[in-house]
């Protein structure tokens, strides 16, 4: 009869540990915070790269239009993030 993976770990835990199979620590809390704060602060900071080369410099480049179009997909990303 083959073991059941779900409940009996791969390798025996180190000395003084015992495996937690109902509630793993995990960092999902963080990773997702993370995420979130780099998309803000990466989309502030384009939108103030846009807004320069829009009004002040009077020309938009391929690149700024591709992060344009672009941007749309990050969001869908962050949105998409399963806690």
């Amino acid at each position: 009869m083959a073991a059941n993976t779900n409940t009996m770990p791969g390798v025996e835990p180190p000395p003084g540990v015992r495996s937690n199979f109902v509630d793993p620590r995990t960092h999902n809390g963080l990773i997702i915070t993370v995420a979130v704060l780099a998309v803000a602060f990466s989309t502030f900071f384009m939108c103030l790269r846009i807004y320069t080369r829009r009004f002040i410099n009077h020309k938009l480049w391929w690149d700024d239009c591709q992060w344009l179009s672009r941007s749309r997909g990050t969001v869908y990303t962050i949105t998409d993030l399963k806690i």
